[in-house]
Parts: structure tokens; sequence; C-alpha cells
């Protein structure tokens, strides 16, 4: 037996097998495949040769897909789309940590909402007909090479993908999610490891806190038209990044969170003045512990613990006085905008 490579268009054109008693020819369409097809040697393919120049395919023939490449710079952002209807195409990158080479990135609806998004990525972008993508390269980049499709329309622009702004230790920032709707989380370096983490109250239109965490590295969710009040709590700063075409930010005064430096031995007052019930945080709790009594607003005990770890809830009017008892010095917590607090006393441990 030999073998030769039949073309799909050729078993089309020359292949048709007579149905008995119908008079009806039924013809062989072998679509988008190659065949391997076994002739005997002793006979000839009687299938015609036809010319490679030839259009064998008639309209259904793509050509070889070209591509466009070039340059975006450090500090540059570039505005990407395409007009093909029921397709996906690709945004392929040279991207690589090891190369120091990094990109932002938002993908827009029509409606203008943030679909998706990344800060400091490497690898390609997948969009669809009638979305947007933006690129920016950030200054702590090297240069990235770029390759797309040529039916993709890009050009430069001044709209970063990204308000980003970086928290050192004890800066706030306030961010509002000014999009059409939605909720979208931040984009942030945050890390347990690498000891980069923030404080964050999440507050809608009428101020209710919604959201918070303390001492945290998590990515809050902002909805329409809620605010963000983030503050960065660690030697190492943190950077944050959201949406550019659905953000409206600026430096803030005001932090997330009280924080409130104890001693061995001093206490503090904190009044809840807020609508909700709000929780004391600690840092690293199971490695610290803490006498606290709360107070009803009439002034009476509601409840205490002694020598506990565990994360007093304190209610809308109430008080709650908090020692440190463990050895070491320590950080809390409270929501900013929900607490009246005051220091009591120290009792300064002096070692015999």
């Amino acid at each position: 037996m030999i073998y030769k490579k039949l073309i799909k268009c050729v078993l089309a054109i020359a292949i048709a097998i007579s149905i008995p008693g119908t008079g009806q020819v039924l013809a062989l369409d072998l679509e988008e495949e190659e065949v391997n097809a076994p002739l005997p040697e002793d006979i000839e393919s009687d299938v015609p040769t036809i010319p490679v120049t030839e259009n064998v395919y008639g309209d259904r023939v793509m050509m070889a897909a070209e591509y466009t490449e070039f340059v975006i710079n450090p500090g540059e952002s570039y505005e990407f789309s395409f007009d093909v209807s029921s397709t996906t195409r690709t945004i392929y990158t040279d991207a690589s940590q090891s190369k120091g080479i990094f990109y932002d990135y938002v993908v827009y609806g029509k409606k203008g909402d943030a679909k998706r998004k990344g800060m400091d990525r490497t690898g390609v972008i997948n969009f669809d007909t009638d979305e947007t993508v933006v690129i920016s390269i950030p200054t702590e980049s090297n240069p990235m090479t770029v390759k797309i499709r040529d039916d993709a329309t890009y050009s430069i622009t001044s709209e970063p993908a990204l308000l980003r702004f970086t928290l050192q230790k004890g800066e706030s920032y306030r961010l509002l999610n000014v999009g059409p709707n939605g909720s979208k989380s931040i984009a942030s370096n945050v890390s347990s490891s690498q000891e980069r983490r923030y404080d964050y109250s999440v507050y809608n239109a009428d101020g209710k806190r919604v959201s918070g965490a303390y001492y945290s590295v998590g990515k809050p969710q902002i909805s329409n038209d809620e605010e963000l009040i983030i503050t960065g709590v660690t030697s190492n700063p943190v950077t944050i990044g959201f949406p550019y075409r659905i953000a409206d930010g600026e430096v803030s005064d005001e932090p997330a969170y009280l924080r409130i430096d104890l001693n061995p031995g001093e206490s503090y007052e904190l009044t809840n003045l807020s609508t909700k019930t709000e929780i004391i945080q600690f840092e690293n709790p199971s490695k610290h512990r803490f006498d606290y009594v709360i107070y009803k607003p009439d002034g009476t005990e509601h409840t205490h613990r002694s020598n506990s770890s565990s994360e007093p809830s304190v209610q809308s009017g109430y008080k709650i006085v908090i020692t440190l008892v463990s050895d070491n010095p320590t950080t809390i917590g409270a929501p900013y905008r929900a607490f009246e607090a005051a220091i009591l006393m120290k009792q300064f441990i002096v070692s015999q």
C-alpha cells in the first residue's frame, strides 16, 4: 500500500457516491481535514492534479493572518479595539518578570464598565469585539514589545489603564467608584510574606461603613458611588490601582482606622458613635492578651473578659475600656469614623 495526501477540496470535487434507486448522487464534503488515503500500488489515482497556485477553496480560503509589532515605552499607554464580529483577539507581549517587563491593563465594555483589570502583569490579553483595552507600562518597567492582528486598531493615549498610587506607612487615600454600574475590586501589591499591608474602610453614599479590614492583605470591592479610605500601615510601601475611567481619588488626611499603640499595662477607652456594631481589632491577636469591659450607654456593665485574645464587638452607643496585659507592646485598631477614643492611664512596668 502507498499513502497519498488528498486535500479536502479534491475529494469534494472528484468523489461521489450514487444512491441506488434514487438517482441521487451524494457528494463527500470533507471540511477542514486532511486525509491520508491508502491507494493500491497497482492502481493509479484518477484524481486530477490542480496547480497549487489555483484557489481550490473558493471564497472560503483564509489568508495567513498578518500582525503588527511595536514597542510601548515606560510611562506610555495605548488603546486597542477591533470591529470584527463574533471573534476574540489576543494582544501578545514579551512581558516577563525575569526581564523586568510588566504592564497594567483594563478591558472596558461598550457601556464603559470595567470588565477586567490587572496591575504589574505579564502574558497575553484576550478581548472581544465591542471591548476596548488600555495598556500602560509603569515607569519601573523596561520597554515592552506587543504584537496584534492587523484588523485591530490601536493608538497612543494620555489616559493610563489604572489610577495608580503608592502609600507609605501612615499615608491615606480616598478613592471613589464613579463607574456606570457594578462593584469592582482594587488591584494592589499587598503581601503577607513581604509585609505589605493596609487598613481600609468602605462607606456608602450615606456615609455608612459597609465593610473594612485592619492590617489587611485583602482587596476590597467598591460599588458605584461608594468611597474607599485606605491607609498604608507597614514599613514597606503598598501600591494600589483602580480602573482609571471609573475612578476619582485624592490624598486624604483621614485614616481608615484609628490606630492605638499600647504598652503593657496601658488602657484606652473607646465609644462607638456609629449606628452599627463595630469590632476592635488587633495585630497578631494570638500573640497578645487583653482585659476589657464593655459598658452600656447608661454606664452599667454589658460584658467583660480577662486575659483574652478575642477581638471585642462594641454595639452602637456602647463604650469599651481595654487594657494590654501581655508583655510586649502592640497596636489595636478601630474604624476611624465610628469611635471616639481617650487614653485612661499608663502603668509602666519596671523590671526588678
